[in-house]
């Protein structure tokens, strides 16, 4: 049975509410097997603080209904290193002074700090790239009934976007939250499905 393109854009406390209407129309209540949903909460832009918690309630609502199995593609970011801030001139030398020392004592230590964290990215960005082939990939779409993107941001490293795009066509559904609509700016298919 083909099920409409669902494109919700949502902003919280409205999140939840819609997704469950969202997932209401993908899942049948009801039937003898659970649906399976993919959520994606991979970002290669800003990271909402709020998506271990979206991953968490997604995964209770399905659990607890028995109407969905949740599966993810995620991929947590390293942390960087904090650039340490300048000093102020108050107009106090000394206090300038040793504030300047401390400073560039930091940032000595901010330097090998963020060297280091710059091998971590790379490996991020390939771990990325190989979570989102495997789950998104034409082949990999066909075990999904549902796919969520759960305040994803930036351009994501799909193996095909089109593949996804056209998976939607077909009648699966999908829910985009929040900052799904922060996704795929230079992919027009993807920005014409979610209605802008």
């Amino acid at each position: 049975m083909n099920r409409p393109c669902l494109p919700l854009l949502l902003h919280p406390p409205s999140w939840l509410t819609a997704v469950c209407l969202a997932l209401s129309v993908a899942v049948a209540p009801g039937a003898s097997k659970p649906k399976r949903v993919l959520v994606v909460t991979t970002t290669t832009g800003f990271r909402h603080s709020s998506i271990e918690t979206a991953e968490r309630i997604l995964e209770k609502l399905g659990r607890e209904s028995g109407d969905f199995t949740v599966e993810f593609a995620r991929v947590t970011p390293p942390k960087g290193p904090s650039k340490p801030a300048a000093p102020i001139d108050t107009g106090d030398a000394e206090k300038l002074k040793t504030d300047t020392e401390k400073y560039n004592a930091a940032m000595e230590k901010f330097k090998a700090d963020d060297a280091r964290s710059q091998e971590a990215f790379k490996e991020y960005a390939a771990e990325q790239k190989r979570v989102l082939a495997e789950k998104l990939s034409a082949t990999a779409l066909k075990q999904y009934d549902g796919v969520i993107f759960a305040n994803t941001t930036g351009d994501l490293p799909l193996p095909d976007p089109q593949a996804l795009v056209d998976w939607v066509k077909a009648g699966h559904a999908f829910c985009g939250m929040h900052s799904a609509s922060d996704t795929f700016h230079g992919f027009r298919p993807y920005i014409d499905m979610l209605g802008g």
